[in-house]
C-alpha cells in the first residue's frame, strides 16, 4: 500500500515538473489605453501611440455580460510617405480578450497608433481595453 503511494506521488511529481517546461516567459499586459460608454447598443474606442509595445490585444467587458461585435486597427506612418496598417474585426459574448498581429513597424522611426472599438448587441455598460506586452 506504501509503495502504491509512493509510485503515485512520483508521477505526480513528474507530470508538475512537465507541465512547467513547456511554457513561455510570461510576458506582462500593461493598460495603454481605456474607454466606456453605457446606453442601448453602447459602443466605446480606445486609442493609444503604439510606443514601445510591439504586440497588443483587446480586451472587451460589459454589464450586463452579452454579445458585442467590434474590431481593431494598427497604422503605422514612417519618414516620408511610408505608411502600413493591420485590422481585424470581431464578435462574442463578454468578457472577451482578442489578439491583434504582431506590430510590423515599416521602419524604426515609425510613428504607430492602435485603436479598438466595440459596440454592445443590447443595453448595458460597455468598456474596451487596449493591452501591449
Amino acid at each position: 500500500m506504501v509503495a502504491m503511494r509512493v509510485a503515485a506521488l512520483c508521477v505526480c511529481v513528474v507530470l508538475l515538473c512537465g507541465c512547467g517546461a513547456k511554457t513561455a516567459k510570461h510576458q506582462t499586459e500593461t493598460v495603454i489605453a481605456h474607454k466606456s460608454a453605457t446606453g442601448k447598443q453602447a459602443s466605446a474606442t480606445a486609442s493609444a501611440d503604439a510606443g514601445r509595445f510591439g504586440q497588443f490585444s483587446v480586451r472587451v467587458g460589459a454589464a450586463p455580460n452579452q454579445r458585442v461585435t467590434g474590431g481593431w486597427v494598427i497604422s503605422c506612418r514612417g519618414p516620408g510617405t511610408m505608411t502600413s496598417r493591420d485590422s481585424h474585426n470581431f464578435n462574442g459574448r463578454t468578457p472577451l480578450t482578442v489578439p491583434t498581429n504582431p506590430l510590423a513597424s515599416p521602419d524604426a522611426n515609425a510613428s504607430c497608433t492602435v485603436l479598438a472599438l466595440a459596440t454592445l448587441a443590447g443595453s448595458g455598460h460597455v468598456t474596451v481595453k487596449l493591452l501591449g506586452q
